[in-house]
């Protein structure tokens, strides 16, 4: 499939003649990913199913600082899983493939825990700790991958944002769009 990418291909008399092999392997890669994507998240959404369902966050002591916090024991399975899958994945794809595919599961992810966990609920102050503790480590998993993980799971980040953010801050910001 980088056969497509590599200018001296393009330019050869064999280019024609491969071009739409070349291409239908490309879309069967792509699909491959994208299902196996779908299994991942999944696979995640199985393993983690209590912490994302029943939104039992575990509550941390009001006096605890960052430090003394630790990782919700009902998403333990999920990172396991998650954490299996993308080393496979890793081993096994080229490096174009990996990065469509963990920047897909990424967004995967991202939707799968907006949904579960941010929309249409209501957090206290120490879950919300816990839920950006919780994420920290999810993106633990993609940072070696790149720099901005967070930014490949932009709906929780930014819920997150303002979820910390002073009350303040929001009702400034929306009397702010509501007046343009």
């Amino acid at each position: 499939a980088d056969l497509l990418h590599n200018p001296d291909f393009e330019n050869s008399a064999v280019a024609s003649f491969f071009s739409e092999e070349c291409k239908k392997s490309n879309a069967l890669v792509v699909e491959f990913i994208d299902l196996l994507v779908q299994v991942v998240l999944k696979a995640f959404r199985l393993a983690a199913s209590f912490y994302i369902n029943r939104n039992n966050l575990m509550q941390p002591e009001k006096n605890k600082s960052e430090t003394e916090m630790s990782l919700s024991a009902t998403l333990c399975d999920g990172l396991s899983v998650l954490s299996s899958s993308l080393n496979l994945a890793a081993s096994q794809f080229g490096q174009r493939s990996f990065q469509n595919f963990w920047v897909a599961v990424a967004k995967g992810l991202d939707s799968v825990l907006f949904d579960g966990l941010i929309r249409d609920k209501y957090h206290t102050a120490a879950a919300v700790r816990q839920l950006v503790f919780d994420l920290n480590a999810i993106l633990t998993l993609f940072r070696s991958h790149t720099t901005r993980p967070d930014a490949a799971m932009p709906m929780m980040s930014t819920a997150l944002e303002l979820l910390q953010s002073p009350i303040e801050l929001i009702r400034e910001f929306m009397d702010s769009k509501s007046g343009l």
